[in-house]
């Protein structure tokens, strides 16, 4: 797999293909063209305090998973920062910043 190419939406279809191989539920948020001073824009639309939430959430019970993808230059926003330190405090859930080149070592944490 080439990593230093993939983009952003190429790689989140890869994500999400493999968790579903490994029996994973997976909710996945996905952006929406809206126009914004007459120019097309893509924003994911989440209510209160969701932006900057993680790209998917998988559930295998007993885990879940909060999964923030990014190319592989791909830097957290000051928001994802935030959701990362909330969900890594809480016992038991799962956070992965997921990039191309992380993906043998996901293939063997997700299984």
């Amino acid at each position: 797999m080439k990593t230093a190419v993939m983009q952003e939406k190429d790689w989140q279809r890869t994500l999400v293909d493999l968790l579903r191989l490994y029996g994973w539920r997976v909710c996945e948020f996905r952006k929406a063209r809206i126009k914004k001073d007459g120019q097309d824009v893509y924003r994911t639309p989440f209510g209160a305090d969701g932006k900057g939430m993680t790209d998917l959430i998988a559930i295998k019970p007993p885990r879940v998973a909060f999964i923030e993808n990014k190319a592989e230059r791909g830097r957290l926003s000051p928001e994802q920062i935030i959701w990362r330190e909330l969900l890594t405090a809480c016992p038991g859930v799962e956070y992965y910043l997921a990039k191309p080149s992380d993906f043998e070592q996901l293939k063997e944490v997700l299984r």
